[in-house]
Order: structure tokens, then C-alpha cells, then sequence
């Protein structure tokens, strides 16, 4: 699961009750807001989310 810890759009208590409905899977929280988070998907974040999917897809696959 992937937050942002300093996210201005879903409360702290929203992100948590969702990792622990979801069985508290591993989560990687970036430390900044809702928007900024989304870096981590491009050039600017050096793909970290993007790659932390294809391992999660290649474990979940085989």
C-alpha cells in the first residue's frame, strides 16, 4: 500500500482503517502531501512506486 504521510486529502485514520481492512499489507508512506506522492511514479521520484508494483505483481504471478 502506498500514502502519503502528510496527505491532505484522506485523514490519517481513513489510510490506517484501510491498510488494516486490507489485511496490513506492506506500506510505504512518502513523506509529503496527497499530490507530491505522485512524483514517486515518474522521472522526478525515480519510478520507487512503479517498480515496488512490478515486484508486488512478480511475487503475487509466479
Amino acid at each position: 500500500m502506498f500514502d502519503a504521510h502528510n496527505d491532505d486529502c484522506m485523514s490519517r485514520s481513513s489510510r490506517d482503517d484501510l491498510w488494516v481492512d486490507m489485511g496490513k499489507p506492506t506500506r510505504y508512506s512518502f513523506l509529503y502531501a496527497h499530490k507530491k506522492s505522485f512524483y514517486s511514479m515518474t522521472p522526478l521520484g525515480a519510478f520507487f512506486m512503479r517498480y515496488r508494483i512490478y515486484e508486488f505483481l512478480h511475487r503475487r504471478l509466479q
